[in-house]
């Protein structure tokens, strides 16, 4: 369900700024959809946190645990896979990271300098990029 919302944020997001989206048929890719941002396509990822740190971070599972036919298998962020990293927190605030930054391949923790440069927000049903 967590996802399910953080999917459906992305969606609204990205139309709202006037972006075509594009929706993979299974989810066997390593993103969720793919934007067209002024004439070129960008495959984002959409990942959802509500684990708030003492620390007033927030942390963000990277890797995707999970699997068929009984085996579980766990796979790590690989930042080359899509090149936008959508994310939504539990207090609402909504992230739009480039992948390219992130280095880590478990978690990413949202300090107050990584919200204060990669937050979007919507005003007045309009978002701003």
């Amino acid at each position: 369900m967590q996802g399910n919302v953080g999917l459906g944020r992305a969606i609204a997001y990205f139309t709202t700024i006037g972006c075509p989206i594009m929706l993979p048929l299974n989810d066997t890719q390593k993103y969720d959809l793919v934007v067209d941002i002024d004439g070129r396509l960008f495959k984002v990822q959409v990942k959802t946190s509500g684990n708030l740190k003492t620390s007033g971070n927030y942390e963000v599972a990277l890797k995707n645990t999970g699997g068929s036919s009984g085996v579980s298998k766990t796979r790590h962020f690989d930042n080359t896979s899509c090149d936008l990293l959508f994310v939504l927190l539990a207090d609402e605030t909504m992230l739009l990271v480039p992948t390219a930054e992130i280095e880590s391949k478990s978690t990413w923790n949202v300090t107050q300098d990584r919200r204060e440069k990669y937050t979007v927000e919507f005003y007045s049903g309009r978002a701003t990029r």
